[in-house]
């Protein structure tokens, strides 16, 4: 049996550190937002007995062992349920690797989802949940993608307004920032937690985006991005700032980093203005994409 999902990016309208937990995991509020930007997962159930994962991806970099959270998911899953899982996976990529973009999560999301359905074990949102946590941070927000707010350590999820319809441009500068050294910046920054001021910046951002997405103002949407980890990825990156500037110049309504980089995203009305700009960057940045908001379970056309 053979079965196919597209794991579609996110991008973080706001992301902000808000404490760390006992065992070091920072404490994060996110309003997260899929796009249709996807990889194409295609997961088949392959005959006989005893557990056997393939992987295959269309980009020879990509882990085809247990460093990749593929991997992961099926270890999870076989774990969770007992079944010895037997399978094939193959990612065909179209989400930038190493982008502060959700790839991997997203299409360890995909599998979870496949592999429930291949084996109809109609596991219950919960368990997916559970077991998408135990994965990745950011996994169980790309099982079902969308809006939403997410709090935790990416676990404790809100349903919120839809964002508006708009085309959002993506630029992934040549480098990959690890999220690891990222946030130890950050908390070299503030070793005793987040100052006060960065926290109110991030509730009176984050609370004008929550009213401007229930109001579907875009303008309000895009004048309140926030991300708290751009300083240590601009004290690594100088395209991050390049980028943003050049998509303020080109008409973008708002742009901001998504993740913890180094990829920009910047919000448009105008399709037209959206695709000469990223015309423009992809002269210089290759993984340049116009995309669109998505809503939860990835309804709308995914973008390659």
């Amino acid at each position: 049996m053979t079965a196919e999902l597209w794991a579609r990016a996110k991008i973080n309208l706001t992301l902000g550190i808000v404490g760390r937990r006992e065992d070091g995991y920072h404490l994060l509020s996110s309003v997260m937002q899929s796009v249709s930007l996807a990889d194409k997962v295609v997961l088949t159930r392959l005959p006989g007995s005893g557990p056997k994962i393939e992987l295959w991806s269309n980009l020879p970099y990509v882990p085809r062992d247990s460093r990749n959270t593929v991997w992961k998911a099926v270890q999870a899953f076989s774990e969770h349920t007992g079944i010895p899982a037997r399978v094939r996976v193959a990612v065909h990529k179209a989400i930038p690797v190493g982008a502060g973009l959700a790839g991997g999560s997203s299409d360890a999301a995909a599998v979870l989802r496949l592999l429930d359905q291949v084996y109809e074990t109609r596991l219950s949102a919960e368990t997916l949940t559970s077991l998408a946590l135990s994965v990745g941070a950011d996994v169980p927000f790309c099982l079902t993608g969308g809006t939403k707010l997410a709090q935790g350590i990416g676990e404790v999820l809100s349903e919120l307004p839809p964002m508006p319809f708009c085309h959002i441009v993506l630029c992934k500068p040549p480098v990959s920032l690890k999220t690891k050294d990222i946030f130890a910046a950050y908390d070299a920054q503030f070793e005793q937690g987040p100052a006060s001021q960065t926290l109110s910046e991030l509730e009176e951002k984050e609370a004008r985006l929550l009213t401007a997405l229930e109001k579907r103002d875009l303008a309000g949407v895009a004048a309140n991005l926030y991300n708290g980890l751009l300083p240590p990825a601009l004290a690594r990156c100088g395209h991050i700032a390049r980028i943003m500037a050049f998509m303020r110049e080109n008409g973008a309504l708002g742009t901001m980093m998504s993740g913890s980089g180094p990829t920009v995203f910047g919000i448009f009305t105008s399709r037209k203005r959206a695709e000469q700009t990223a015309a423009k960057l992809k002269t210089k940045y290759r993984e340049t994409f116009v995309t669109n908001p998505t809503r939860p379970n990835g309804s709308g056309r995914a973008d390659r």
